[in-house]
């Protein structure tokens, strides 16, 4: 099944790293990777392509554990038939999930 995953992180030393370590140990295979930092926000937004027998909430939730993560969303492909010829038929998720740092101050 191939996926597509669409992370914001916070940009921090080691975040590209951590979330292609975890994508490599549940399974996630990436095969392209993409990513953009934003240094007015100090977030990066990384987008990631690839394939897994594996369902797509092991990832969502794994990569929902880290830090820097701030916000998931992966849409899921499951190819009908054999070949590249034949279209896919996308089945997008619904789970998104977005913290809210507070201040800190007090």
């Amino acid at each position: 099944m191939r996926f597509h995953a669409e992370i914001v992180a916070r940009n921090e030393d080691g975040v590209l790293e951590r979330i292609l370590r975890v994508c490599r140990h549940r399974g996630f295979g990436p095969s392209s990777f993409y990513a953009v930092a934003s240094p007015l926000e100090n977030t990066v937004h990384i987008e990631i392509h690839g394939s897994s027998q594996r369902p797509h909430t092991l990832l969502v939730k794994q990569l929902e554990k880290l830090y820097e993560v701030l916000t998931v969303v992966v849409n899921t492909r499951e190819t009908q038939g054999v070949g590249p010829s034949l279209e896919s038929r996308a089945r997008p998720a619904q789970v998104r999930r977005t913290v809210y740092a507070s201040s800190g101050h007090g």
